[in-house]
Protein backbone atom coordinates (compact mmCIF):
# COMPACT_ATOMS: atom_id res chain seq x y z
CA UNK A 1 0.00 0.00 0.00
CA UNK A 2 1.46 3.33 -0.75
CA UNK A 3 1.68 6.02 1.27
CA UNK A 4 -0.22 8.59 0.10
CA UNK A 5 -3.16 5.72 -0.06
CA UNK A 6 -2.34 4.95 3.88
CA UNK A 7 -2.79 8.49 4.35
CA UNK A 8 -6.53 8.49 2.84
CA UNK A 9 -7.18 5.68 4.37
CA UNK A 10 -6.29 7.60 7.97
CA UNK A 11 -8.09 10.30 6.94
CA UNK A 12 -10.91 8.41 6.92
CA UNK A 13 -10.78 6.34 9.79
CA UNK A 14 -10.32 9.77 12.14
CA UNK A 15 -13.39 11.51 10.89
CA UNK A 16 -15.72 7.66 11.40
CA UNK A 17 -18.01 10.12 13.83
CA UNK A 18 -18.34 13.56 12.26
CA UNK A 19 -20.83 14.63 10.12
CA UNK A 20 -20.95 13.50 6.70
CA UNK A 21 -20.07 16.65 5.14
CA UNK A 22 -16.45 17.19 7.15
CA UNK A 23 -16.04 13.46 6.40
CA UNK A 24 -16.04 14.51 2.22
CA UNK A 25 -14.31 17.91 3.02
CA UNK A 26 -11.54 16.11 4.89
CA UNK A 27 -11.11 13.22 2.13
CA UNK A 28 -11.22 15.13 -0.69
CA UNK A 29 -8.30 17.82 0.69
CA UNK A 30 -6.41 14.71 1.47
CA UNK A 31 -6.68 13.45 -1.82
CA UNK A 32 -6.45 16.92 -3.19
CA UNK A 33 -2.50 16.66 -2.32
CA UNK A 34 -1.49 13.24 -3.65
CA UNK A 35 0.40 13.12 -6.97
CA UNK A 36 -1.22 9.96 -8.15
CA UNK A 37 -3.68 10.97 -10.46
CA UNK A 38 -5.71 7.88 -10.65
CA UNK A 39 -6.21 7.95 -6.88
CA UNK A 40 -7.09 11.20 -6.78
CA UNK A 41 -9.78 10.43 -9.33
CA UNK A 42 -10.92 7.11 -7.55
CA UNK A 43 -11.45 9.15 -4.22
CA UNK A 44 -12.99 11.89 -5.68
CA UNK A 45 -15.36 9.86 -7.90
CA UNK A 46 -15.97 7.92 -4.46
CA UNK A 47 -17.40 11.13 -2.76
CA UNK A 48 -19.15 12.70 -5.66
CA UNK A 49 -16.97 15.29 -6.26
CA UNK A 50 -14.88 16.27 -9.41
CA UNK A 51 -11.22 15.97 -9.51
CA UNK A 52 -9.49 19.46 -10.09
Amino acid sequence: MSREHRALLLTRLRFVDAPAPEIAAAILATAALTSNHRLRAKTFALVGATAP
